[in-house]
């Protein structure tokens, strides 16, 4: 669901499946977000913990070009156009290039100044209309609502959103119930999903859905700097589940060399300590 300024999220919530109480809990645009940026809001998962429940959501952030384009540009474009970075005496900005009605190919520089937006702007957010041609893990962020199970819930409440931490190259986060509380796993997204650009991935653990704290994984570089790190492997988490009282995790151990990919399971305590490996064939289905 796009948004400006706010949206909300309807929850139903049944203590003997026969009655209902619906809850409608609004969203607002994030304060920090320049105003120049469109806004959609996502419904990721309703997410169930030992002493409460979250909602899981995404935010998504865009430079809406269209929109920011000067008239002249736009009354002009009837159809097909690209776009790409570019500059021109000394100003940063936009080439874009058109078909216009008459069918003649067109050209036009526009500068950020002209769009409204800064330098800034365009570098953090900008990366689709870039080298990338998609979006980066600055447009995204992750948000939750959580509730203890015994809490009386107020209608048209939106105090209780959390931001999930923020980790560069990384979406976050992937978030299950443990029986001490949550577990997260960030999202890589860089370029092919290639954990030698992206890095390690972080897990991070929370009680109650609002205070989180990284995990450390074992004998890992915690670092992004994948370039610089020589032979030295790393972990890269794939998945987080619950596995029985405890959490299950799966990944491999990197090597920068030779792309050596091995796979590696532990399980750890649901409070994210006690790591042990393990040998998949000695789990139970």
């Amino acid at each position: 669901m796009a948004i400006e300024e706010e949206s909300s999220v309807k929850v139903f919530i049944s203590t003997d499946l026969d009655e209902w109480e619906q809850l409608t809990i609004p969203f607002h645009r994030p304060d920090y977000l320049p105003p120049q940026l469109a806004v959609s809001f996502y419904l990721e998962d309703v997410v169930l913990g030992p002493n409460g429940w979250l909602i899981l959501t995404t935010v998504t952030v865009r430079i809406p070009i269209w929109r920011l384009l000067p008239d002249d540009v736009k009354e002009d474009i009837t159809g097909w156009y690209n776009l790409w970075s570019s500059s021109e005496n000394g100003e940063r900005g936009l080439l874009f290039n058109w078909i216009a009605a008459d069918g003649s190919s067109k050209y036009r520089f526009v500068s950020f100044e002209e769009l409204g937006i800064s330098d800034e702007i365009f570098s953090t957010y900008g990366s689709e209309f870039g080298n990338k041609l998609y979006l980066q893990s600055p447009n995204f962020s992750g948000w939750v609502w959580a509730q203890k199970w015994e809490s009386n819930i107020p209608s048209e409440s939106s105090n209780n959103w959390v931001e999930l931490p923020y980790t560069p190259l990384k979406v976050c986060c992937d978030v299950i119930g443990t029986q001490e509380g949550y577990m997260a796993l960030t999202i890589p997204h860089f370029a092919g999903y290639d954990p030698h650009r992206s890095g390690e991935q972080r897990i991070y653990y929370s009680r109650d859905g609002y205070e989180w704290v990284p995990i450390d994984t074992p004998e890992s570089v915690h670092s992004n700097d994948w370039h610089e790190q020589g032979d030295t492997p790393f972990t890269f988490i794939w998945s987080i589940r619950s596995h029985e009282s405890d959490v299950l995790v799966s990944g491999h151990w990197y090597s920068f060399s030779d792309y050596q990919r091995d796979p590696i399971m532990w399980i750890i305590d649901p409070d994210g300590t006690n790591w042990r490996e393990v040998d998949p064939a000695d789990l139970a289905d």
